[in-house]
């Protein structure tokens, strides 16, 4: 498949990785007007008519390489010395990671691959904005999935036929593709956290590395599906990984799984040679979790049989039997 950027037909910014933008509240700010920054008024924050010493959004002028994050923020910070924050739930830290250079299929792949670790990159970013109607997760408005597959089914043309007041609001804003040829992630709270917003830039660096050497939704699954949870974040993050580690990130990991699944299933489907057939299981059967979550995603009915290694009892067979073909 083409690249994003004959698609698009843009060829700035082909060496660069990131945008950054951090929306602020607070008091003594100021207009930063530097190559690297620049600062826009925003409607979203407060107080109303205090920018730019109240509240203000400071904006990379341009993308940068990732390895130069650092010293861009600290720059920001020493330009807003004196600047007393109050980061509310208002603001917010929107990074857009370029994926001009990804083929198509590779492009999806970054947006599975970021629906299964969605949770525990969520939870790096700040409790404050799990649910937060301006960063919606995949789990809080599962609807957005649909529009999103769009990218699948309509193929290079789903570029521009993203409905953007589905996916604005979105952790994950998909509208940005068509716009600058970047996804980009909204999770991260207010902040001028310099280590911080650098990991968090680094991580989606390395999930849009990971998604170039799987290829495309079905190479994210079967990764998933040979690792697990923790070890899947442990391979996509390397030693970053330890920053978004907390008790039960596995059990999160698999969740991300099971409500995203429809996504590598409409991969296979346009690109299938033949019809999906789904295979069913009979009652009583015993079944592991990963064959669970699918055989639950099409109708099916289970018991937990041993928590300890993850196998189920199948209680009811599915709407769907063997015959059945998927049509989406």
């Amino acid at each position: 498949m083409r690249t994003l950027k004959d698609i698009l037909g843009k060829k700035k910014f082909l060496k660069s990785d990131v945008g950054i933008e951090i929306e602020a509240e607070g008091e003594g700010m100021r207009i930063v007007d530097t190559a690297i920054w620049r600062t826009e008024s925003d409607g979203s924050l407060r107080p109303k008519g205090g920018f730019p010493n109240l509240c203000a959004e400071f904006v990379l002028t341009q993308p940068i390489p990732v390895a130069t994050v650092k010293p861009a923020l600290q720059q920001l910070k020493e330009e807003l010395a004196g600047a007393v924050f109050k980061f509310s739930s208002r603001c917010s830290v929107h990074i857009h990671v370029n994926v001009l250079n990804l083929e198509y299929q590779q492009m999806l792949a970054m947006i599975y691959a970021y629906y299964l670790l969605e949770e525990p990159f969520m939870t790096y970013c700040g409790k404050s904005r799990k649910g937060n109607n301006f960063c919606l997760r995949l789990a809080d408005a599962e609807g957005q999935l649909d529009s999103v597959m769009g990218l699948i089914r309509d193929g290079e043309e789903g570029v521009y036929r993203l409905p953007g007041d589905r996916s604005r609001y979105s952790a994950l804003n998909v509208e940005a593709l068509g716009k600058y040829g970047s996804l980009e992630f909204r999770g991260m709270e207010g902040n001028l956290d310099v280590n911080r917003i650098d990991i968090w830039c680094n991580a989606l660096v390395r999930l849009r590395e990971f998604a170039v050497a799987q290829n495309d939704p079905t190479g994210v699954q079967k990764k998933y599906q040979e690792l697990g949870g923790k070890k899947f974040l442990d391979f996509v993050l390397g030693d970053l990984a330890e920053h978004f580690v907390y008790r039960g990130v596995g059990r999160d990991i698999d969740y991300g799984f099971s409500i995203s699944f429809d996504f590598p299933l409409m991969w296979e489907r346009v690109n299938a040679k033949a019809p999906v057939e789904y295979k069913d299981h009979d009652v009583g059967k015993v079944i592991a979790w990963r064959e669970a979550d699918a055989f639950m995603g099409r109708g099916g009915r289970v018991d937990v049989y041993n928590g300890e290694n993850g196998t189920y009892v199948v209680k009811k067979r599915s709407t769907q039997n063997q015959k059945v073909v998927a049509l989406f």
